[in-house]
């Protein structure tokens, strides 16, 4: 009995990274549609594996620990750029309606 409410416990808390992660995205983007997809995150993280495979030379074990490293790199790269032109774009808006 003691070993289902550990699994019971891991389940319901693989529920919460993604959940957790939406709500922090939709809150800095002050966006309530926001979602990894449409802002760029998986493409940014996908091209980041595809140049690191295409121009690094790897060997067997570490290409299971690094091209993770490089997609959440990517996908964390292509976040601050999106970030950085949707507040700049705030920013010069708001300074423009103010003078």
């Amino acid at each position: 009995m003691d070993s289902k409410n550990a699994e019971a416990y891991n389940h319901s808390n693989y529920g919460d990274g993604p959940g957790l992660s939406g709500s922090v995205l939709q809150t800095l983007t002050r966006n309530d549609l926001a979602d990894p997809g449409i802002l760029g995150i998986n493409a940014g993280a996908g091209l980041g594996v595809t140049v690191a495979y295409l121009s690094l030379d790897f060997s067997g074990a570490s290409i299971v620990y690094t091209l993770p490293i490089i997609g959440f790199v990517g996908a964390m790269g292509t976040f601050l750029i999106t970030l950085m032109v949707a507040r700049e774009k705030v920013v010069n808006s708001m300074w423009t309606n103010w003078f």
